[in-house]
């Protein structure tokens, strides 16, 4: 199972920027995806923005989230042979459940991050 982030500043901003740290901490990695749907408005993108983007894929026009059902929110899932596997969405009320889910389903560079 490939695990892909999905940035979406479009809802919670606290969310979104934590999980932009997420995304940030694991640019770099070959076995994650990044994928984001941000403009910068909300949440500082600009770690992802210059001559090595192409490890990011945007979703400028939404169809990425239309196609998974997300809503306004980052999320992590899982596909394999391309089909997804589990998806998990990042809310303000289950923040801290949520991400420590994530971390357990990344690989171990996660276990570096500062936790709020």
């Amino acid at each position: 199972m490939r695990p892909i982030l999905y940035l979406d500043e479009r809802g919670c901003i606290a969310c979104s920027r934590r999980f932009a740290h997420l995304c940030e901490t694991y640019y770099d990695a070959t076995e994650v995806q990044l994928v984001l749907r941000a403009t910068g408005a909300q949440v500082d993108i600009s770690a992802f923005i210059g001559p090595d983007d192409k490890r990011v894929k945007w979703d400028d026009d939404g169809s990425v989230a239309q196609c998974l059902g997300l809503q306004g929110s980052s999320a992590i899932f899982f596909a394999s042979d391309g089909s997804v596997d589990t998806i998990v969405t990042v809310g303000a009320k289950t923040l801290d459940q949520d991400f420590d889910y994530i971390l357990s389903r990344l690989p171990s560079q996660a276990e570096s991050l500062p936790r709020p």
